[in-house]
Parts: C-alpha cells; structure tokens; sequence
C-alpha cells in the first residue's frame, strides 16, 4: 500500500487488528452516476461519483450473496480519479471514460465533455 502518510496512517489502522481477513476486498463498483460529480458527504452518493472506483476492505456479509466472511471491521474506499485498465485496454484514464464504447454511452447520456 502506497500512498504517503494517510496510506500509512490506513495500513497501520488494518494491521492493528491483527487479523487477516481485514486485508480481504469484500466488494467494488464503479461509479458511473452522472448525477454526482463529486464527494457530497453522503456515502451512497460518494461511492457512485461518476467515474470513481470505490472498495470495500474487510467484512463481506452474508446478506450481499455469494462468498461471506467476518473480519474485526469493514472500511469503504473511493479512489476519485482511477485509470482503469483491463486486458491491457485502458476503459478510463485519470477519471475520464476513454474507451470507445463507454465514451458513446457517456455521450447518450448527456454527459457533459463527452
């Protein structure tokens, strides 16, 4: 982990509880809500910030289906500009959409720079 004194200050915060499962990613998404373009304080809204990417560390409940552990805790995280790349193409670029088709869908929807 990476990152300057706040990674620090977060990786020494999930060694504390000297448990291993708080190193497992229990879940993430993208955001792709073109209705947030930026942090509001609320964490439904700030997990979906159009064009984040956000985790979620630790716990993974059994209600959301599929795998499910305990862990001492569970933290979210949301990465503001991402560069996504996946099978060596990049999707997004510093936050922004450069793939073709995700580019052609932001403009359908009336994005704004798109």
């Amino acid at each position: 982990m990476t990152g300057g004194e706040e990674a620090d200050i977060y990786r020494n915060w999930l060694y504390s509880f000297h448990d291993p499962n708080m190193l497992c990613l229990a879940h993430y998404s993208q955001g792709f809500n073109p209705g947030v373009r930026k942090v509001t304080g609320r964490i439904v809204e700030n997990e979906r910030v159009f064009g984040c990417m956000e985790f979620g560390i630790g716990s993974q409940g059994i209600k959301i289906g599929g795998a499910h552990w305990s862990a001492a805790s569970h933290s979210d995280g949301t990465v503001l500009r991402p560069t996504i790349i996946l099978d060596g193409e990049k999707l997004e670029e510093d936050g922004v959409f450069v793939d073709p088709t995700a580019k052609k869908l932001c403009a359908e929807l009336g994005i704004a720079g798109y």
